[in-house]
């Protein structure tokens, strides 16, 4: 059985489409699949979609969360309802195609256990968002040295992969990141990501760059070393400050006055207060961590058989 997860958030109006274009792609192999639905504390009539869906012969699970969650939770639930081999991922906006399918399979049965699909180019975006998104990759690359450049969500795993994911014990996830991390045999097929016809995408910028920095935080101390970096270079700049005031003053073209000393103290204050900052959020995701909380609350479950 092949199992296709799909997080859904305020996505009724897309819903039917992929559906269609699902059955279309497996054609006879639809007999052997099973959809699980994450529907990931919509405020639209997107559970109703799901429950009122034409399936034909295709299995459909629904998971309805309490609340919005975010995509990793969302991910997480679906993989752990999913009992197919393999586990295909992928967004219900109708970005990720599912034309991509049977190829994605074909490559899993050549002996891939990771089958990311890849993007060739990126759709027409806003200059901010591809500077940010840029800098967010070299920045990740850099700290964990994995490269997640053109890295979507729409993959392929391996029943093995799978259960290597859910036996993490870590909370705070990154899935494009943690299934770079396991570096299980791959492959990659490029794609062109479709337009979105209808609707606006709910990731803003606050959203982008929060979810951009809990990425890096949870899976690099790079930051933590960037602060003792930037410790030591404090250290280096104050000696050499400490030898030239001392040169002026014995050399007797020291000028009275305190800018020197009020300048370094805002500079110091300020490099304390944001590594304070930093080491904040390290701290908070320990929290997060021991508090053991459930990655999602269920709200509503619900099975449709093939007919």
């Amino acid at each position: 059985m092949i199992s296709l997860v799909i997080p859904l958030h305020n996505e009724s109006r897309f819903f039917d489409t992929l559906i269609k274009d699902i059955k279309e792609a497996l054609g006879e192999q639809q007999d052997e699949l099973e959809i699980v639905v994450v529907d990931d504390g919509s405020k639209d009539d997107t559970w109703e979609a799901v429950q009122q869906a034409d399936i034909g012969a295709i299995r459909l699970k629904g998971v309805r969360f309490s609340r919005n969650f975010g995509k990793e939770a969302a991910i997480y639930a679906g993989l752990s309802e999913a009992n197919g081999n393999p586990v295909i991922v992928m967004d219900g906006d109708g970005q990720h195609p599912p034309s991509l399918l049977p190829e994605m399979l074909r490559k899993w049965q050549s002996g891939a256990l990771v089958v990311e699909a890849v993007k060739s180019r990126r759709p027409l975006e806003p200059l901010w968002k591809k500077i940010c998104t840029a800098f967010f990759y070299f920045i990740f690359r850099y700290a964990t040295g994995l490269d997640l450049r053109a890295s979507t969500d729409f993959k392929l795993l391996d029943r093995r992969v799978v259960d290597a994911y859910l036996e993490l014990p870590e909370r705070n996830r990154f899935f494009r990141g943690l299934t770079k991390w396991f570096n299980f045999p791959s492959a990659a097929i490029l794609f062109e990501p479709a337009q979105r016809t209808t609707g606006e995408t709910s990731w803003s910028l606050r959203h982008l760059v929060s979810f951009a920095w809990n990425s890096i935080v949870s899976f690099s101390v790079w930051p933590l070393r960037m602060l003792m970096a930037g410790g030591l270079a404090g250290i280096g700049a104050s000696l050499l400050l400490l030898l030239q005031t001392l040169y002026c003053k014995f050399s007797g073209r020291a000028e009275p006055g305190f800018s020197t000393v009020i300048i370094l103290q805002l500079l110091l204050g300020s490099a304390i207060l944001f590594g304070l900052g930093v080491v904040g959020e390290y701290i908070s995701k320990i929290y997060e961590e021991v508090k053991m909380r459930p990655l999602y609350v269920v709200l509503e479950r619900f099975e449709k058989q093939a007919r």
